[in-house]
């Protein structure tokens, strides 16, 4: 091989790991980047009031609250990853009318909350905090549980330590950061995703200030203490069904699992419809959350 040739080809390598690597830091950026909308006031006749608090890192976090029947529960509703409190209104409908309080807000960076990075679970668990002792707050007398979907289910089990609910229903949590991103990526590209996924995990020390070990909820989940019912779906392409068996199995008791037959990554609660409602409300009253009547 002459030597231009050579030339050439390393012109050529070097010019497709530039656009390799610039594309998967433009794909990093957007990933990570805050997901901010208008929201406005609170839909008409929902009984729900704008609420604000700080998260430990201080920033304010915004969403609706809606009262509930004395020594009822409250229920905590966090919405997934790009989404807002919005995502959460039917399952808030559903709540009202069994006279549970309930609380829908908008994790750091994404609605009308402050933040400019999504960590994938691991700040956001700080807003999760954040919601449960604005709750003790003003129904100190109350049982506290959690509905966390997808990044909002991850947020109650990271950070420096699991949310402290007195219940947790997650459902369609990613089990490890890795798992979540080649998934993603296997249904945008194939299996040639595996291959991309570590350009954008290398990303995650350098732009969150955090590690991959640190982004795994299925370890996390060793810690809660309190009863935890695991929700995921047997179709779904993100967060696989061994992912949610995982987790479960990581969990210790009082716990439960339900995978939804044919459930993907959706709204497991429009999705599933009545199923959903019988079970959520057999596992409170199961625990204690709410009254049986």
């Amino acid at each position: 091989m002459n030597r231009n040739r050579i030339v050439k080809i390393s012109i050529i390598l070097t010019c497709f790991c530039l656009i390799v690597f610039t594309g998967s830091f433009i794909a990093g950026s957007i990933l990570i980047d805050a997901a901010p909308v208008k929201i406005g006031p609170p839909p008409s006749g929902s009984n729900l009031t704008n609420v604000k608090f700080k998260s430990k890192n201080g920033q304010e976090i915004r969403g609706w609250y809606g009262e509930g029947q004395l020594n009822n529960g409250a229920v905590i509703l966090i919405h997934g990853i790009r989404s807002n409190r919005l995502q959460m209104l039917s399952r808030t409908r559903f709540l009202q009318e069994q006279g549970i309080a309930v609380l829908l807000f908008d994790l750091q960076a994404h609605g009308e909350s402050d933040g400019e990075r999504i960590s994938f679970g691991y700040y956001e668990s700080q807003s999760a905090e954040a919601a449960v002792q604005f709750m003790r707050s003003i129904l100190p007398k109350e049982k506290i549980a959690i509905i966390g979907v997808s990044l909002g289910g991850a947020a109650c089990l990271l950070g420096e330590k699991p949310v402290s609910a007195d219940m947790l229903i997650i459902e369609q949590a990613y089990a490890s950061i890795e798992e979540a991103v080649i998934n993603r990526l296997t249904i945008r590209l194939g299996q040639i995703g595996r291959y991309v996924a570590p350009l954008l995990l290398c990303q995650i020390p350098l732009r969150l200030g955090i590690s991959k070990e640190q982004l795994r909820p299925v370890e996390a989940v060793k810690k809660v203490k309190c009863p935890i019912f695991i929700i995921g779906g047997s179709d779904d392409r993100r967060t696989l069904s061994n992912e949610t068996f995982r987790i479960y199995h990581e969990a210790s008791e009082p716990k439960e699992l339900w995978i939804v037959k044919g459930g993907r990554h959706v709204d497991i609660f429009n999705y599933a419809g009545a199923e959903y409602r019988k079970r959520v409300l057999a596992f409170m009253i199961k625990y204690k959350l709410i009254k049986q009547e």
